[in-house]
C-alpha cells in the first residue's frame, strides 16, 4: 500500500463510490411498477409451491386435452383411489361448495326453452326469401290394422282325429279330445285324463292316431 501513488488510490475510491451509487440507483430507484413486478415474480414462485400443497381440489386440462382431477396436487381417477380418508372428506366438502356455487346458474340454463332458428331458402324467381321454421313432422295416420285369421289347432286336428278314430275298432270306446293350451300348443284329454305332451299318453295306438291326424292337417 505504501508503494501505491496517492493519485491511483484516489481514483480507486472514486470508481468504487460511482459503482455504489450506480447500484443504488438501479436497485432502489426503480419505478414502483417494476418493484411490484419483481416482488410478484418472487412471491409467485413461492406461492406456486405452496398452492400445490394447499389446494384440496383442482380440475384442469392436461397436455393431451383431457380433464383430470388433482387432490393436493396429485392426479386421481376416482375419489375412492385417494388413500387419505381426511382428504376424501375435504374433496366431498369442496364438491358441495361447487354445487351451491353453480346450482342457480345450471337451473337457469335447464329452464331455457330450446330455440328454433328459421332456415332461409333463396328463390331464383326474384321473390323474397322464404323462412321455414323447423317444427315437428306431422304424425302419419295409423296404418289400417290387418286382422289375421286365428287358427284353432285343437278343433281342426280334433276333427281329423274323430274321422280316423272311426276306422279303428280298438279305440271305439275311447274318448279323445284336444284342447288349446293358454301358452300355445295343444293339450290332450284321453278318457278324462289330461296330458300336456303327446309322449305322455301311455297308449301307443292313440299316439300314432294323433300323429297321423296332425300330418294330415299339415298337408291341407
Amino acid at each position: 500500500m505504501d508503494n501505491i501513488p496517492i493519485e491511483a488510490l484516489f481514483i480507486l475510491v472514486v470508481l468504487a463510490t460511482i459503482g455504489l451509487i450506480t447500484w443504488f440507483i438501479i436497485t432502489y430507484l426503480r419505478t414502483p411498477k417494476q418493484r411490484r413486478a419483481g416482488d410478484e415474480e418472487g412471491s409467485a414462485q413461492h406461492g406456486s409451491q405452496a398452492d400445490a400443497k394447499s389446494d384440496v381440489l383442482t380440475v384442469r386440462l392436461n397436455d393431451r386435452g383431457i380433464w383430470e382431477v388433482l387432490v393436493y396436487g396429485v392426479p386421481y381417477r376416482s375419489l375412492g383411489s385417494v388413500p387419505n380418508p381426511e382428504a376424501q372428506q375435504k374433496v366431498v366438502d369442496a364438491l358441495k361448495i361447487l354445487d351451491g356455487f353453480s346450482k342457480t346458474h345450471i337451473q337457469k340454463q335447464q329452464a331455457k326453452p330450446p330455440q328454433t332458428e328459421p332456415t332461409k331458402l333463396d328463390t331464383t324467381d326474384g321473390l323474397p326469401p322464404i323462412s321455414i321454421t323447423r317444427e315437428a313432422a306431422p304424425l302419419r295416420p295409423a296404418a289400417i290394422p290387418v286382422f289375421m285369421p286365428q287358427i284353432n289347432l285343437a278343433r281342426e286336428i280334433g276333427e281329423i282325429v274323430e274321422e280316423l278314430q272311426a276306422h279303428v275298432p280298438s279305440l271305439a270306446k275311447t274318448t279323445i279330445r284336444l284342447q288349446n293350451a293358454s301358452g300355445g300348443g295343444v293339450l290332450f284329454i284321453v278318457d278324462g285324463q289330461l296330458y300336456q305332451n303327446l309322449e305322455d299318453i301311455p297308449n301307443l295306438e292313440i299316439q300314432a292316431l294323433i300323429r297321423a291326424a296332425t300330418r294330415q292337417w299339415e298337408r291341407q
